[in-house]
């Protein structure tokens, strides 16, 4: 029901909140991993939340993507090595400088995620 994808979730809100949320859409089983600031010592721009779930995960930065918009988000998703895309944010004035891929609308998101499967083939 992924596709053959594996979906880990990480966010500076607690990760029972977002289960919650989650939960209510009735879309958690579409998540392997949930991870909020609780499981990690040191927060964005660190990227040690993004290595810690890719880590639990058992997956390489080379095959991880990973969607931001805000600017310490951006800088943590880059430093994990991992690919990134930014969902532009046209509302506030924010750097959001430095990611590989840009979208306004999530759906583009398998677009990417197709081409940067084409590469590796």
């Amino acid at each position: 029901y992924n596709n053959g994808y594996v979906l880990g979730l990480t966010t500076t809100n607690s990760a029972e909140y977002i289960s919650r949320c989650l939960e209510q859409n009735h879309w958690q089983q579409y998540f392997s991993l949930i991870m909020g600031t609780k499981d990690v010592v040191r927060h964005k721009p660190d990227p040690e939340i993004f290595i810690t779930a890719m880590e639990r995960l058992n997956v390489t930065p080379e095959e991880t993507v990973i969607i931001e918009d805000s600017r310490s988000g951006l800088l943590a998703a880059i430093a994990s090595g991992a690919h990134v895309i930014c969902r532009r944010e046209t509302r506030l004035p924010i750097d959001q400088s430095g990611a590989d891929y840009y979208i306004d609308d999530l759906l583009d998101i398998m677009n990417i995620v197709n081409e940067l499967n084409e590469k590796e083939a």
